[in-house]
Parts: C-alpha cells; structure tokens; sequence
C-alpha cells in the first residue's frame, strides 16, 4: 500500500474533494513517513541499497525525523562494516587504497549520521538509551577517524536546531 500511495501522492492525484492547500499539508506530512515505512520494510526484507534509496527520500523531505535516520544510520554503519572487512582482506596496492578511500567515505557518512541523530535526542528523556549509545558508537568512529573528538560537539551542534 505504501508504494501505491507513495505513487498517487508524487503523481499529485488529489481526490477532488480536497482542497489544494490540504493537499499539500497531507502530501508533507505523510511522504515522508511512507518513505519510512517503504524503506524499513525493504531493510527487514534485506534489500539495503532500496531501503537507502528510500530512507534518502525520507530524510529529504523530513530531515528532522529520527527514525528514519536511525534506520539510514544502520545501513551506512552495516555498508562501512562491509568496505572495512574488504579493506583488511585486500592485498596490498592501488586496490587497497581505493577501498580505504570508500571506507573512509562511508565511515564519515555514518558518523554524520550519528551526529544528526544525537543532535535531535540531546536532553531528551525518553531518547536517552538511544542518545547514549550512538553517542559512544560515534565517539569511537570519531576518535578513529580523526584520531582525537577534537570537533565531534561542534559537528553535532550543527545539526540541532
């Protein structure tokens, strides 16, 4: 149902008894959450590069949505665990290096990720569980990566509104 609907709305299929500027309101408030939806369900079926896809479109149209970016968090977390263990099988040379390169490139996506997730859960009771462990799991990545947190508060600060 949700890839007919999803459909219907870009297809901007209003039925006549609803008015434009409703229209609209229901089209923002519902797209997004049937991205969601399509996209969670491709994840559990294991379609990742769909779910991606679909959690892309998601998160586009709704960035302030933590769900969806705790389901896109996983995917880029699941595809950089990937790249890494490709990284470390691979001989030495320019196929090493260029599998450093899109394992970095995927680790920095993830860790951008985490922040926006933080950033929305920050001070948030009933978001602490979650705050707290993507907040570790970001610090080690950080840390990893840049080699100190040096930044880490500043690039979440970025994403709180």
């Amino acid at each position: 149902y949700a890839v007919k609907t999803i459909e219907l709305l870009e297809a901007d299929k209003r039925p006549e008894n609803v008015d434009e500027t409703r229209w609209k309101e229901y089209k923002a408030q519902w797209l997004p959450q049937l991205y969601q939806t399509q996209g969670y369900l491709e994840y559990q079926s294991g379609d990742k590069e769909k779910a991606r896809v679909s959690l892309e479109k998601s998160t586009s149209l709704n960035s302030g949505d933590v769900n969806s970016w705790i389901i896109m968090a996983t995917i880029l977390d699941d595809e950089y665990q990937a790249l890494a263990l490709k990284f470390n099988a691979s001989a030495d040379g320019a196929e090493r290096n260029a599998m450093l390169v899109k394992a970095n490139e995927k680790l920095d996506a993830t860790i951008d990720a985490f922040a926006r997730i933080i950033a929305m859960t920050d001070g948030k009771p009933e978001a602490k569980q979650i705050n707290d462990q993507i907040r570790e799991n970001m610090e080690t990545y950080y840390k990893y990566r840049h080699k100190s947190t040096d930044g880490m508060q500043a690039l979440i600060n970025k994403y709180k509104k």
